[in-house]
């Protein structure tokens, strides 16, 4: 069974951008960028609370010959709609193949909880993407 389906595969000022719904029920995003080297833990955690986006940054990973979002040398900064008053969307994961009918029946679902919609991700993709290039990546 696959863990995820790519939504949506774009550019924006020079960054790719990857939109991904996930085997639990909700969306992931990622925005690619080159990287002379690998980050230290601190650069790490300098990255993860500089940076405002839906939850903050959740995914720091990728380099040359990287699986996740995508196949593709760049590195990768993602965050998760998968936080407090999220809300995940069990149908359309069981319809794209990405869950049973039977683990649904394990997933807690609070029909108050706001599902991030596709292009609610691509919108902060993109914002990720204006904060990053204020500071000097580059795609």
């Amino acid at each position: 069974m696959k863990r995820f389906v790519i939504e949506r595969d774009f550019e924006y000022k020079g960054f790719r951008c990857v939109v991904i719904f996930t085997k639990g029920g909700f969306r992931n995003g990622y925005v690619g960028y080159s990287e002379p080297h690998d980050l230290t833990d601190e650069e790490k955690g300098k990255i993860e609370s500089e940076f405002r986006c839906h939850g903050g940054v959740t995914y720091i990973g990728g380099g040359k010959g990287s699986h996740h979002p995508v196949n593709s040398d760049l590195h990768w900064l993602g965050f998760d709609c998968a936080h407090w008053g999220d809300g995940v969307d069990i149908n359309l994961a069981i319809s794209r193949g990405l869950m049973t009918r039977a683990e649904a029946n394990f997933v807690y679902v609070d029909p108050d909880y706001h599902v991030c919609t596709e292009e609610e991700v691509v919108q902060e993709c993109m914002r990720l993407a204006d904060q990053m290039e204020e500071v000097g990546y580059h795609g």
